[in-house]
């Protein structure tokens, strides 16, 4: 039974508040760390979280897991580079990139998921596009300029990256979820994302990197985990009633949020990156019609 508009729209508020908040908690934990290890944590504390609430619910018969280990190969990729660009650049500059969400989401579930395209949702993405061009404006630097500054910024690429291999991983759930109860979907999709990267920082011999890393800051690791497991619960929820190149670009709506998040715990100068981010947000409006 798909859940009533009500819920859909707690779920969408939720995930939003917890999104705003990840950024800066990611960002201290993928400070002191090169990537993989911090997204282990980040994955496989919020497995953890979620294990007692999946047991709540049927299993099935685990045909689903061959489909969860390709999304969670393509997640675990698309995360380590999330992580690596919150850690190295500035939360109010990589995170409205994740707005480019919508755009990759339309251009894989047209074809894919057989959504519709209407007049409004191309506006959107113009103005999710616009607003990714103005982020770096200012300061002498007009729009083209304000691209290419951006562009060549190491961590927005891998912000871009990441944002790209998400919506490929988001188009997977769509399908994949459809018949699973959210948080069996998510428990076994996050322990995917971390046995990948486990064998990766197993065969590198990273092991004791991650323990220091947990030693270190072991409260904004826990917290990053929690944020994490039920932050994708509500996405989850949200999309069992509404399209998916809707339900995942509202989480842009959490970019303002980020962005005064950003100046206030780091002090980073957000020049136009507000009004960008409020740009995106309007763009993100757009592909609600």
């Amino acid at each position: 039974m798909e859940p009533d508009s009500v819920v859909i729209a707690a779920a969408l508020v939720g995930r939003i508040v917890l999104m705003g908040a990840e950024r800066v908690v990611v960002k201290k934990l993928g400070r002191a760390s090169s990537g993989p290890e911090a997204t282990l944590l980040f994955f496989g504390l919020a497995t953890i979280f979620l294990v007692p609430l999946a047991l709540f619910y049927p299993l099935g018969d685990f045909s689903y897991l061959p489909i969860i280990l390709v999304a969670g190969t393509v997640y675990s990729v698309a995360f380590v580079l999330y992580v690596r660009a919150l850690g190295e650049g500035d939360v109010s500059l990589v995170t409205p990139l994740a707005g480019l969400s919508g755009v990759f989401l339309l251009l894989i579930s047209v074809p894919v998921l057989g959504e519709r395209v209407t007049f409004a949702k191309i506006s959107g993405v113009v103005l999710v596009l616009l607003g990714s061009s103005l982020l770096e404006a200012g300061k002498g630097k007009g729009i083209v300029q304000a691209l290419a500054a951006t562009a060549k910024n190491s961590a927005a690429r891998m912000m871009v990256g990441a944002t790209l291999l998400m919506a490929v991983g988001r188009t997977i759930d769509k399908w994949a979820s459809a018949d699973l109860p959210p948080v069996v979907y998510a428990m076994f999709l996050y322990a995917a994302i971390s046995l990948v990267i486990a064998c990766y920082i197993a065969l590198r011999g990273r092991f004791v990197g991650l323990w220091q890393l947990f030693r270190e800051r072991p409260g904004v690791a826990i917290a990053s985990g929690l944020i994490n497991a039920y932050s994708y619960v509500l996405l989850l929820v949200a999309m069992k009633g509404i399209e998916v190149s809707v339900a995942e670009p509202a989480t842009s709506l959490s970019l303002p949020l980020a962005v005064l998040l950003g100046r206030h715990f780091f002090r980073e100068d957000v020049g136009n990156r507000l009004w960008a981010s409020l740009v995106i947000v309007a763009g993100v409006w757009f592909l609600f019609f």
